[in-house]
């Protein structure tokens, strides 16, 4: 009925399990062709806020997408995968279920299987064999590629003026070179560390905390 709770290691066995022995079906014969990895947390603010200030993913716009069955919600598509945001607590209300407090959804869909395949997994046993703390690295790697503009920032910089519009870092990519926009990324940052409550740091924290207990005995993804 819905995917905004959690589904975990042990989970994931007993569905292996299920397919196995109900439907004869042998996961070391399932290769996979694409895969959806991510994780569902409490964010530190709202999760509206988040979502309108992820501006870009490594030099891609993020845009919003609205449809029927998911919502609204954020993505950035690569030429291998997709970065996908959601509001997971404000889909499923819309929908009638009661959802307690914020739900923040991080997700990479690799739409092409060459990261996978570097990590190893190839079929559905190779997940069971590795764990889900196999996408942990990744996870937070793409989390951190996300250029989010912090608004508890409390620097006295007038450059802050443009670092909080997204077109301004939409344009700075748009001649094809990407130095300029690296180079301010890098300011933002120091800004962002020295000068402010670090909300994506914070976030990081919880994916790698979420990634560990979804991972371990009695958990999920």
């Amino acid at each position: 009925a819905h995917n905004y709770n959690d589904f975990n290691y042990d989970n994931f066995l007993h569905v292996l399990d299920v397919l196995k022995t109900k439907f004869n079906i042998n996961p070391e014969q399932c290769i996979l062709r694409c895969l959806e990895i991510g994780v569902n947390i409490n964010p530190p603010i709202p999760t509206n806020h988040i979502l309108d200030f992820c501006f870009m993913h490594k030099t891609k716009n993020f845009e919003y997408q609205k449809n029927s069955d998911e919502g609204k919600y954020k993505q950035c598509e690569h030429a291998q995968y997709i970065i996908k945001l959601y509001n997971k607590a404000l889909h499923y209300r819309a929908k009638g279920f009661h959802v307690n407090g914020e739900i923040l959804r991080f997700e990479i869909k690799f739409t092409k299987m060459q990261k996978p395949n570097n990590l190893g997994i190839y079929t559905l046993n190779d997940i069971a064999l590795k764990g889900f703390q196999i996408f942990k690295k990744e996870l937070l790697t793409e989390w951190q590629n996300v250029l989010f503009y912090d608004t508890t920032i409390k620097a006295k910089s007038r450059r802050l003026i443009n670092y909080n519009n997204p077109v301004y870092w939409s344009e700075l990519t748009q001649n094809g070179s990407t130095s300029n926009y690296y180079k301010h990324r890098k300011i933002l940052k120091e800004l962002t560390s020295n000068y402010s409550e670090n909300i994506q740091d914070q976030v990081t924290e919880i994916i790698s905390n979420k990634i560990d207990f979804l991972n371990s005995k009695g958990a999920s993804f």
